[in-house]
């Protein structure tokens, strides 16, 4: 598992889901999971 912080922005959506694409090629899956929860930091 892997963990990332980032901003819930349209540039990041994309940088993922580009990511996933990438990943998926190189490790010859057929599908890898990314997950988006949001969090309040109190």
């Amino acid at each position: 598992m892997l963990l990332i912080c980032a901003e819930d922005t349209e540039e990041n959506r994309k940088f993922f889901l580009n990511l996933k694409t990438k990943l998926k090629d190189r490790f010859r899956q057929e599908e890898i999971f990314i997950t988006a929860q949001s969090v309040e930091i109190l």
